[in-house]
C-alpha cells in the first residue's frame, strides 16, 4: 500500500460500487470521523440503558474534494437503533460522474481497515 494514497472501492446497498483514491491523510481523517461515529452510538445506547432523557449526538459529516473529485459520507446516528443497522449516505462526483448511494457503516468500516492494511475485527 502506498503510504501517500489509497483505494477505497465501497461496496453501496444498492449493488454500486464506488472506487476513489484518497491521501492517506484524508483517510486517517475519515477513521477519526467513524471512530466519533461508534462514540456516539455507544454514548446513545449507554444512556438507553441507563433510562436517562436522549441527547441528541453529533453526524459524521465527512467531505473531501480535490481538483477532479468529491467525497461526501453522512451518517445521523440518532435515527437508527445501532451502528449495525447505521446506513452511511455517499455523494461522489467528478466532472463525468455524480453518484449518490448509501452503504452499511460496518462495510464503511471494514473497507477502511482493508485499505489501510489491519484485519476486520
Amino acid at each position: 500500500v502506498d503510504a501517500e494514497v489509497l483505494t477505497l472501492s465501497l461496496p453501496c446497498t444498492d449493488a454500486t460500487r464506488a472506487t476513489v483514491t484518497l491521501p492517506s491523510t484524508a483517510c486517517d481523517d475519515l477513521v477519526t470521523h467513524c471512530n466519533s461515529l461508534i462514540a456516539s452510538f455507544r454514548a446513545i445506547q449507554a444512556r438507553a440503558k441507563a433510562r436517562e432523557p436522549p441527547q441528541r449526538e453529533p453526524s459524521l459529516d465527512f467531505a473531501h474534494a480535490t481538483d477532479t473529485l468529491r467525497l461526501e459520507l453522512e451518517c445521523n446516528p440518532n435515527i437508527f437503533p445501532d451502528p449495525f443497522k447505521a446506513k452511511v449516505s455517499l455523494h461522489v462526483c467528478s466532472a463525468d460522474v455524480d453518484i449518490t448511494s448509501e452503504l452499511a457503516l460496518t462495510t464503511l468500516v471494514d473497507t477502511l481497515r482493508r485499505a489501510r492494511g489491519k484485519p476486520s475485527d
